[in-house]
């Protein structure tokens, strides 16, 4: 009989990544973009796809998509990752990767947006909020979510606090990692919350914004937005509310945003 023993400290939810060089000081402050460009792009090759796989046509359009891995990948080694599309948006490339099959190749340039990377200027210890409509946008995200509470990472551990808010139209909508995130929360209860909603914006999503904007003012929280340019307006005419009736010495909304903006506490990503 063979007994595996292991130390009673080690966090099991937590998975060895590799290779450790991503951690290097410099991908800490901003993890490179455009390693890849349309001249020189890096072919991928399709492992799985939980879509029916039907043949699908050929494309040459390029169309942004967003990664649901962190830079580790979905199995933690560097060399793989998970992209998240919506079926729903009327699009031939995002058509052609609903049916793709595994064993196809795409070809990726990039990374090129921004605003939802994580680095040295969004510190560990600090509360993250995160606000997604509903779909695809939700994707960077989990990638956070995977580097806060999944990841085992010798020179990164995460003490701070995470709010997930993902809105829908519908309850019959796709929820995406759904189950993974209510298993997160439930993992970690003293520092993720998820919150669901069908509309994310419905009657102050429950009187979490007041909460969120005093998070964001007295808290030093950074906010990270993807969707529409519609949700992110309304997010901040909800904001600007609080700031009006605040009766701290903040009450211009506009000069709240301009020093979160300042300080990268303020992060948004237009995805329609």
């Amino acid at each position: 009989m063979a007994l595996i023993l292991q130390d009673a400290t080690t966090d099991v939810r937590r998975v060895p990544v590799r290779p450790l060089k991503l951690e290097d000081a410099n991908a800490m402050i901003m993890p490179p973009t455009n390693l890849y460009t349309p001249e020189a792009p890096h072919t991928a090759t399709i492992l799985s796809n939980p879509n029916n796989p039907f043949e699908p046509e050929r494309v040459s359009r390029r169309r942004i998509i967003f990664a649901a891995s962190s830079r580790y990948g979905e199995y933690f080694n560097g060399r793989s990752a998970t992209i998240c599309v919506s079926n729903e948006d009327d699009d031939e490339t995002i058509k052609y990767l609903c049916d793709a099959k595994s064993g196809y190749h795409l070809q990726l340039v990039g990374p090129t947006l921004t605003e939802t990377l994580l680095g040295d200027s969004s510190p560990a210890a600090a509360t993250h909020i995160f606000v997604a409509k509903s779909g695809a946008a939700i994707a960077p995200f989990r990638a956070h979510l995977h580097r806060f509470f999944k990841e085992d990472i010798p020179t990164f551990k995460f003490s701070g606090d995470a709010w997930l808010f993902y809105g829908a139209r519908n309850n019959l909508q796709c929820r995406l990692y759904d189950e993974e995130f209510m298993q997160c929360e439930e993992d970690n209860p003293q520092n993720f919350h998820y919150n669901f909603f069908i509309d994310i914006l419905d009657r102050d999503a429950g009187g979490l914004g007041k909460m969120v904007f005093d998070m964001l003012v007295d808290n030093e929280a950074y906010i990270y937005l993807v969707g529409s340019q519609e949700m992110v307006d309304q997010v901040e005419v909800v904001f600007r509310g609080f700031a009006g009736s605040s009766n701290g010495q903040k009450c211009n909304w506009k000069e709240i945003k301009d020093e979160l903006v300042s300080k990268n506490q303020w992060r948004v990503e237009i995805y329609d």
